[in-house]
């Protein structure tokens, strides 16, 4: 461990660097077990972020967390299960408001299909919902889902098929006392029926702290985006982002300054002889959906020709917006592997500065990345750690960024 922890040193002042951002050296997360760590995610409130993740895979998948404070000190020894249901928890997302952090996921306890659950988590560590609260527990699967909190509850969004034939977008709002407020969910957005390739995507909803909602999900060649208003669709999808630079967009995310939102999402891309390469990009959307711009904002300028830059993940800090993502780099034939990258992006939807390489070599690749900010220049950055051997687990590692 003390090997990886300087090399960890090491890399970090290389990428600095190389990126010229201020961003702190890696370290590693405390792991769960002999567990590997996956999919992370990431929020920040009453200054401490909270990163939580997968740890483990398929039937023994938990959910668990671990605490920072603002300078990026572990403030936990070990992480903390957050559920430990039976079966597998997978895929979390957490945001935090009204003084509690709320984490959900999907869930398989009922060995069966995946419902969509919640926990409340203190500041201080403590899960107030150790059984977890169904927010989505229907016929099939309540699946993938991701939540926000809009300034009085939490909004929680999911893939839902309890109609049995295809995917429509569901939500439902939980109070900061735990409360559900909207019994069974609400249908937010019919799926698609034709064909595959207009099948709902996974959703993703922003608020901007003040009441002002909006969710979105993918159909053919376009992210659908609708408002949203105690937990009801507020007026008819915007399909405003089309044509060729959004070959089937999905999983957007959303990040807000207080009055905009900063969308951010995957795309496929044609590329030479009827390939396809993914790629990362964004919109700026009004808070009342007015003036959708109609172009796209490349995140990751001049890779666009790379064949997989996927997971972008936005937070506003202060001022600008940062968006991270992650990157195959290497030949597409040959050997590949994942690397972390970060970018900041003006209120204006202006790309400013480089790409900032944030960790992944080829022994040791980055992926996943998850960004949280407190809003006030300091933002945290954690990503899968790929080990140098596969002796020794999958962790999560972090870094932080200071604004300019």
């Amino acid at each position: 461990m003390r090997t990886l922890a300087i090399t960890g040193v090491f890399l970090a002042s290389s990428l600095l660097a190389a990126g010229g951002e201020n961003l702190s050296p890696e370290a590693l997360l405390p792991g769960h077990g002999a567990t590997d760590a996956h999919a992370p995610a990431a929020a920040f409130g009453k200054d401490v972020f909270l990163v939580v993740w997968e740890a483990g895979r398929n039937e023994k998948a938990d959910i668990v967390g671990i605490r920072l404070d603002k300078s990026g000190k572990v403030l936990d020894a070990k992480p903390f299960v957050i559920s430990g249901a039976e079966d597998c928890q997978e895929r979390p997302r957490v945001a935090f408001g009204g003084g509690v952090f709320l984490v959900v996921w999907q869930d398989l306890r009922n060995e069966k299909d995946y419902d969509t659950y919640a926990a409340r988590v203190t500041p201080e560590g403590k899960v107030l919902d150790p059984d977890g609260i169904a927010a989505g527990a229907e016929k099939h699967n309540q699946a993938q889902p991701v939540v926000c909190f809009d300034g009085r509850a939490f909004q929680i969004v999911w893939r839902d098929m309890r109609n049995g034939t295809s995917y429509d977008i569901y939500g439902g709002r939980v109070g900061p006392d735990g409360r559900m407020l909207d019994g069974k969910g609400v249908l937010q957005q019919p799926g698609f029926k034709r064909t595959w390739t207009t099948k709902t995507g996974v959703p993703g909803v922003g608020a901007n702290g003040s009441g002002g909602v909006f969710s979105g999900a993918f159909g053919l060649n376009s992210i659908q985006l609708w408002p949203v208003k105690d937990g009801k669709q507020a007026a008819k999808p915007k399909p405003g982002f089309t044509g060729a630079k959004l070959r089937n967009a999905w999983a957007p995310k959303f990040a807000s300054d207080g009055k905009n939102f900063l969308v951010a999402f995957t795309t496929y891309q044609p590329i030479s002889r009827g390939g396809t390469s993914q790629n990362s990009g964004a919109v700026l959307l009004d808070v009342a959906g007015k003036n959708v711009p109609t172009s796209v904002i490349p995140v990751s300028t001049g890779q666009e020709k790379a064949t997989c830059i996927r997971n972008p993940s936005p937070v506003w800090d202060g001022k600008t917006y940062v968006v991270a993502w992650d990157i195959e780099e290497g030949s597409r034939n040959k050997t590949h592997w994942d690397v972390v990258y970060l970018r900041r992006i003006s209120r204006e939807g202006k790309p400013q500065g480089a790409n900032t390489p944030v960790a992944g070599e080829k022994d040791s690749p980055a992926f996943h990345p998850a960004a949280a900010s407190d809003g006030k220049g300091m933002t945290l950055v954690a990503y899968e750690r790929g080990p140098k051997t596969g002796a020794v687990p999958i962790k999560i590692a972090f870094r932080m960024l200071k604004a300019k």
